[in-house]
């Protein structure tokens, strides 16, 4: 076997791992019976499943097509985080922001920024 397939099937054993790190945003529903904000930010690691449609397209050979793809993807889904902060930045001139409320607002932007990039680049690769 050569190197690049070796480094292939590493790449695709991390990748899983790390999907399966997305059931740790289950520890988040902790939050609606002790009511401590901490408990949210596990619902950031829902992002980690974004890694099961990213694997997909990362067994694949990597072609010229494939990195521009990723940069369109990844131009599009990091539009996001400038929206999340302009929210928190904006949202406390209207109404009070709470802690809780800025932790979602967070927590939102984090895990719709990593499923925009892996369903982006998953619809640029097969379109």
């Amino acid at each position: 076997m050569d190197s690049t397939k070796q480094k292939s099937k590493k790449s695709r054993k991390y990748a899983w791992t790390q999907g399966f790190l997305g059931l740790l945003g289950c520890l988040g529903f902790r939050y609606f019976e002790n009511h401590d904000p901490a408990f949210l930010v596990y619902f950031a690691f829902f992002a980690f499943f974004a890694f099961f449609l990213t694997e997909k397209l990362a067994a694949e050979m990597q072609d010229e097509r494939m990195k521009e793809n990723r940069k369109k993807a990844l131009l599009l889904a990091l539009k996001i985080p400038f929206v999340i902060l302009l929210l928190i930045g904006i949202l406390p001139t209207f109404t009070t922001l709470t802690e809780i409320m800025t932790i979602i607002i967070c927590i939102i932007g984090y895990v719709s920024t990593m499923f925009t990039y892996a369903i982006s680049f998953y619809y640029f690769d097969k379109h």
